[in-house]
This record gives structure tokens, C-alpha cells and sequence, in this order.
């Protein structure tokens, strides 16, 4: 099965209301995404590799309005978080992934939530961290426009950058300049002839 097909399937679920295995499938094609940016050559454990693609992601699923973000989530570890906050790249990991894959469940103190609002937003109680499932069409968007998935993306190698940076960001995109020059080396990296 390819990135590709992780995302065509999440999209099928998450239209036909199955969200948890949507995010499931989504979460497996960053991980798959993520070792190809880090092969294991370069990052040995695999959760070190998602969380460094996604940290670096962060932009995008956010449609540019921030690239660091740090919650309270009630029960983590307080061994590794001592303050209870962690960046939001170990929560999709940590909490949201490894539960989904390991309990089938994502844990009852992080929710994803349908709220009506066309962005994403964060809502955090005593005892719960809930997310818009608008966060699901951001990390889709991560992999689909990660410059290591252009082969099975053809659509996005075809766009113009001035195209893609509307894309990513809308009306953001001229203060993410740094973040699309980046991108457009990675691209021109993996496929010189482009």
C-alpha cells in the first residue's frame, strides 16, 4: 500500500465518518513520509522521526499561524513532562498514534471534536485536550504536500510556487517565505531535474 493510499482511504473514512481510522491512516502515512525524509541511517527510532518531520510540518497543519505549540495534557508522563506540557508533535505520537495503534483507541484525555468552525481550534479543560477535527485535513495535507510524496502527488510538483504558498498558507503566505524557500531546495534536492 502506498502514501498515496493512506490518504485516498483516510479521505473515504473521514467522509463516511469512521475520524478515528481516518487520523489512524493519516498517521501512518506521516510516519511513512517522515522515514523518508529520515531514513534510519540518519534517525534510528521511528517516533524520533515522525515528531522532527511534524515539528518541522507544524506550518502547514496550521495553515500558517504558528509553528510551535505546546498543551496541557491531563495524565501525561510527568517523568518526561513534567509540567504536563507537551509539543504538539509528541501528543499526535505519543498519545494520539501509539494509542490508536497499540488500544485501538485514541485515550479519553484527548479528544477530537466537531465544533462547526471552518479552522482549527483547542479546547483544554481540567481533565481533557480536545482538538477540531480540522486538525485531520491539516496533517492530510502534510503528507500530501510533503516534497518527498511529489512522485505520488504529481499535482503538486506541477504547482507554481506563488500557486503552492496560496495553497499551504492563503493569506499568510507572504510571512512564510523562509518556510516555502526551505521547501522549494528539499525539492529541488530530491529531484535535481525539476
Amino acid at each position: 500500500m502506498s502514501i498515496k493510499d493512506r490518504i485516498e482511504d483516510a479521505r473515504f473514512m473521514y467522509q463516511n465518518g469512521r475520524k478515528d481510522a481516518a487520523l489512524l491512516s493519516i498517521l501512518v502515512a506521516i510516519a511513512a513520509t517522515s522515514r523518508k525524509r529520515y531514513p534510519r541511517e540518519l534517525i534510528g527510532r521511528d517516533g524520533d522521526a515522525f515528531t522532527k518531520f511534524l515539528k518541522e510540518e507544524l506550518l502547514v497543519v496550521s495553515g500558517g499561524s504558528a509553528k510551535n505549540f505546546y498543551f496541557k495534557v491531563p495524565g501525561s508522563d510527568i517523568r518526561k513532562y513534567p509540567d504536563s506540557m507537551m509539543p504538539l508533535e509528541n501528543i499526535f505520537y505519543e498519545v494520539v498514534r501509539c494509542n490508536l495503534v497499540h488500544e485501538e483507541v485514541i485515550p479519553t484525555n484527548v479528544q477530537f471534536i466537531s465544533d462547526g468552525n471552518p479552522g482549527w481550534s483547542i479546547e483544554i479543560t481540567d481533565d481533557k485536550l480536545e482538538l477540531s477535527d480540522s486538525w485531520i485535513g491539516g496533517l492530510d495535507k502534510v503528507v500530501e504536500y510533503a516534497p518527498e510524496n511529489t512522485e505520488e502527488f504529481p499535482h503538486v510538483a506541477e504547482l507554481p510556487p506563488e500557486v503552492l504558498g496560496w495553497v499551504l498558507f492563503k493569506q499568510r503566505r507572504k510571512s512564510r517565505c523562509q518556510y516555502l524557500a526551505h521547501r522549494y531546495m528539499r525539492v529541488k534536492k530530491l529531484h535535481p531535474k525539476s
